[in-house]
């Protein structure tokens, strides 16, 4: 499927956090007829701050009129 402008943009601030630190989610989306992340609805754009206590991966789940587009973010925690 050609995204074109459509791709969305998903990240974390750092890969790698320690246990229990804090780290920032970040998403961009043009004209999606729906954004959710996680199995909630969220806006287009947006942050979210999260602290896993272990390595989590948060997916994000965008809908257009011409179908669907999944992308993931791991935040890796250090349990060292």
């Amino acid at each position: 499927m050609d995204l074109g402008a459509r791709d969305p943009h998903a990240r974390s601030e750092r890969d790698a956090r320690r246990h229990a630190e804090r780290a920032k989610l970040h998403w961009d989306v043009v004209r999606a007829t729906g954004v959710i992340l996680d199995g909630g609805l969220v806006a287009e754009q947006g942050t979210r701050e999260v602290a896993p206590q272990q390595s989590t991966t948060y997916i994000l789940r965008v809908e257009w009129a011409g179908g669907t587009v999944w992308r993931s973010i791991t935040v890796v925690v250090d349990q060292s």
